[in-house]
């Protein structure tokens, strides 16, 4: 083998093995929520926030996040949909609902 062939193996092991890490590491959080029971809590809308990222030459990825207060004064932001996003606003009062960190709705 040339050296060329065992540095294009090399690294395309380490892109593998970065990407199985990743796939790994994302199906024990899932596994994680799955696990956990469905939480309801009395809440109140802190923020709203838009996150946009940049792609090389792609067109930008846009995130849409929420903040929540509870009831114990606990703050936690959860990324939702933009319907979801533009169904909130600042200030309303409702219940939360939310699995491990996963959203599950906010009713007002």
């Amino acid at each position: 083998m040339s050296g060329n062939t065992i540095l294009l193996f090399v690294i395309c092991a380490m892109m593998a093995a970065v990407v199985l890490g990743a796939a790994v590491n994302y199906g024990r959080e899932f596994a994680a929520n799955l696990r956990q029971p469905l939480r309801t809590t009395v809440a109140r809308i802190e923020a709203r926030r838009v996150q946009e990222d940049q792609g090389a030459g792609w067109s930008p990825s846009i995130r849409y996040f929420v903040t929540f207060a509870t009831e114990t004064g606990v703050r936690e932001e959860y990324p939702v949909s933009e319907e979801e996003y533009e169904r909130l606003r600042e200030g309303q009062a409702g219940t939360l609902r939310t699995r491990g960190n996963w959203y599950r709705g906010f009713r007002v």
